[in-house]
C-alpha cells in the first residue's frame, strides 16, 4: 500500500517538509455510508506545520464533473474506468450524487486533518510551484511528489470534518465512495 505526498525544500536553509495523504480518510454519513475525504496540502496555524487538510469541491464543480460524465468525454471516462476497477461510468456518477448531498448539507470551512483547525491556508500540490511560507514570508519550492511505500492511515470524520476516530488496517472494511 502507497500513501500519496508532497515534498516542500526551504529556498534558503534547505530545510525539507513532507506532508502525506491517505485514501483512508472518510466522512461516516447518516445512512452509513463512507464518503472519501478529498485532501490538500495546507499550512496550519495552530499546529503550526504543513499539514493535510480537507478540500471541499463546490457544488457547481461536482455539477460540472456530472454534466462531463453524461456528455461522454474520453479523457474523464478513462480515467474513471481506470479508478473504479472497470465498473459502468454511472457508478461515478452516483458517487458525485452523493457527494453533491453531502456538500450541501456541509456548513463549516475546510478543516485540518491533524486538529481540527479551520485556521489553515492551502499551499501548493504539484509541479516547479515556488510560493511564500504562510507564516514567514520565506520562499519555499514544491520539491517533490508522487506515492511512498507506507501503511494505509484510516480515519473516520463527521460530515462536518471532525474526526471521530481511527481504525486499524486488519479492521477496517473497504467501501468508500470516492
Amino acid at each position: 500500500m502507497g500513501r500519496g505526498f508532497v515534498e516542500y525544500t526551504h529556498a534558503v536553509s534547505g530545510r525539507k517538509d513532507s506532508v502525506l495523504f491517505s485514501a483512508y480518510f472518510y466522512y461516516q454519513l447518516s445512512d452509513g455510508a463512507k464518503l472519501s475525504v478529498f485532501e490538500t496540502p495546507a499550512w496550519c496555524y495552530k499546529c503550526k506545520s504543513f499539514i493535510t487538510a480537507e478540500e471541499i469541491p463546490t457544488l457547481e464543480s461536482l455539477a460540472a464533473e456530472i454534466e462531463k460524465l453524461q456528455a461522454g468525454d474520453p479523457e474523464l471516462a478513462k480515467f474513471w474506468s481506470y479508478v473504479l476497477d472497470g465498473a459502468p461510468i454511472e457508478k461515478r456518477i452516483e458517487q458525485l450524487r452523493i457527494r453533491c448531498g453531502w456538500r450541501q448539507s456541509r456548513r463549516s470551512p475546510p478543516r485540518c486533518l491533524e486538529c481540527g483547525e479551520t485556521d489553515i491556508v492551502a499551499t501548493p500540490s504539484a509541479g516547479d510551484s515556488e510560493f511564500k511560507h504562510p507564516e514567514t514570508g520565506e520562499t519555499l519550492l514544491v520539491s517533490g511528489y508522487g506515492w511512498t511505500d507506507l501503511l494505509p492511515f484510516i480515519v473516520e470524520f463527521t460530515p462536518e470534518g471532525e474526526r471521530i476516530g481511527e481504525q486499524t488496517f486488519d479492521d477496517w472494511e473497504f467501501d468508500i465512495i470516492r
